[in-house]
């Protein structure tokens, strides 16, 4: 990943984590606990599936795996799409414009 566009991912982290944490799944605990645990569960379950992915996946698809591991760190993009996901099933019917071009919430992870 270059520099701008790690940045921009980081920005988006930070736009969405933002938002749903405002409006997060209850589970009993607070707004920012109920976040934070949601947050850490998408980390977890990231770093614990990139090893399988990254052993398995050169046997699955063998041109799709080329890139070493120096290049995932942080995970950005991932960590992205799984709050962009929490976030829009946590508001289904809220209208985003993407592009000029109106989107429903729970289409946002597809349009993305």
């Amino acid at each position: 990943l270059n520099e701008f566009h790690a940045l921009i991912l980081l920005y988006l982290i930070h736009n969405h984590s933002k938002t749903y944490e405002l409006n997060p799944f209850a589970t009993g605990g607070g707004r920012s606990a109920d976040a934070a645990f949601a947050f850490l569960f998408c980390i977890v379950t990231i770093l614990i599936s990139f090893p399988i992915i990254n052993e398995y996946g050169p046997m699955i698809l063998p041109d799709r795996f080329t890139y070493p591991v120096v290049l995932y760190p942080l995970f950005t993009r991932t960590l992205v799409y799984a709050i962009l996901y929490l976030w829009s099933r946590r508001n289904p019917n809220a209208r985003i414009n993407l592009n000029f071009i109106p989107v429903q919430g729970r289409y946002l992870p597809f349009a993305y």
